[in-house]
């Protein structure tokens, strides 16, 4: 789940999980219409020594907020 301020102020925030330096499905965009954002929908597997990181990218529009926080769950098989 991803949670940012109130709105992207016109523009759209995409997020994004990248597993050892590369973009995975798992992504999110941010528009004015909520606050919190979730996929649900993608998975990926992670096996130890896996580098997970997060990708931000700002779009357009003026002044946009920046999430103010993520969570991850991680669901051993």
């Amino acid at each position: 789940y991803v949670r940012s301020g109130p709105g992207a102020n016109g523009g759209t925030h995409t997020v994004t999980v990248r597993k050892n330096g590369i973009d995975t499905a798992m992504t999110v965009s941010i528009t004015a219409a909520s606050t919190t954002y979730s996929d649900t929908t993608n998975t990926f597997t992670v096996v130890a020594g896996d580098l997970l990181t997060i990708k931000h990218v700002q779009g357009g529009g003026a002044g946009g907020q920046e999430p103010s926080g993520m969570t991850a769950e991680f669901d051993p098989d």
